[in-house]
């Protein structure tokens, strides 16, 4: 009864808000529009977007909402959109002039809608290169040589179709410099991300770009890469 009074009350500073209501019955139905009348104890007159309307009696109303309301509640409860989200990914292929490479790397940030995440993060990129030394058109001995790289970025992340969906593509982009050098360093990437209840798995194809400069050879990489994000 007190509920029915004071929403009577606030009713015309509803209105001025231009706010919309929901109303929910206590058979299920839910009713979208404007509450045009309250009658305390009686009655509830709504006007829906298509301008039917409808009229009920105070005794079938289970509650009242604002649409507003309505869809913040979603928000919360559906984690639509996230704060914070990490990724931890794992990639392995092969470089240029008889390279392999196996890089790890995290990232960290957050979704600032439900498609673009914004992040940075760190890679440890180790390469393994086999050395052959020539001599009149026959290879003499092979030598192993392993490299080091630790590349410090800013990732930008897009997922065209949602985060709510069980399966979307996505595209990625790192720029940033190898810390060790410090070198420039791109990798644009792209995969499928298949959604599960906490986590997410990403699965595809990165590229990755690391200029030497001073006349060495640039470093071109092309991987297969697998992650999760969390």
């Amino acid at each position: 009864m007190r509920k029915i009074f004071l929403l009577t009350l606030l009713l015309p500073f509803i209105a001025f808000a231009q706010q919309k209501d929901v109303v929910y019955l206590k058979n299920g139905s839910v009713i979208k529009g404007n509450i045009k009348e309250i009658v305390p104890s009686e009655s509830l007159k709504i006007e829906t977007y298509d301008g039917s309307l409808f009229v009920f009696k105070m005794n079938e109303v289970e509650r009242i909402l604002k649409e507003e309301m309505q869809k913040n509640t979603k928000f919360k409860n559906n984690e639509l959109f996230t704060k914070y989200a990490g990724f931890l990914d794992v990639s392995f292929g092969g470089k240029l002039y008889d390279m392999f490479s196996f890089d790890i790397s995290t990232t960290h940030g957050g979704y600032i809608s439900e498609y673009f995440f914004m992040g940075a993060g760190i890679e440890f990129d180790l390469t393994y290169q086999l050395i052959r030394y020539i001599h009149n058109g026959e290879i003499i001995s092979q030598v192993p040589n392993y490299l080091f790289a630790l590349p410090v970025y800013a990732d930008f992340r897009m997922n065209p179709l949602g985060i709510q969906k069980k399966i979307t593509p996505f595209v990625d982009l790192r720029i940033g410099c190898e810390a060790l050098s410090p070198l420039f360093f791109l990798s644009p990437s792209a995969g499928i991300r298949f959604k599960f209840d906490k986590i997410a798995l990403n699965v595809g194809f990165s590229y990755e770009y690391y200029a030497t400069g001073k006349g060495g050879y640039d470093i071109h990489d092309l991987s297969a890469k697998v992650g999760i994000e969390f």
